[in-house]
């Protein structure tokens, strides 16, 4: 019996959020998904104590890397990435 994992993607892009969460479906592992599109509401829900993994991008609206990683995360989350992506259009 696999253990269900707790996963927070953090991402004000709605795409990128789309494809983490088609990532984490076509992985077949038992994870539980909850997304948000703002720093604050990330932090509240990493301070609630219920994620084991964590992605963030780290600039999102109304909080970025530095006051993530300066917050007060003080849940029991196993693994917390930072990502971020740029889009580069060539003309």
């Amino acid at each position: 019996m696999h253990q269900t994992i707790s996963m927070l993607i953090a991402d004000d892009s709605h795409i990128i959020q789309e494809i983490f969460v088609e990532a984490a479906r076509l992985s077949k592992l038992p994870l539980r998904l909850t997304a948000t599109d703002n720093g604050r509401d990330c932090l509240t829900m990493l301070s609630g104590g219920n994620v084991d993994l964590a992605l963030i991008d780290v600039n999102m609206p109304e909080l970025r890397h530095r006051g993530l990683l300066g917050g007060k995360a003080s849940g029991r989350t196993n693994i917390c990435h930072l990502v971020t992506c740029h889009r580069t259009f060539i003309q």
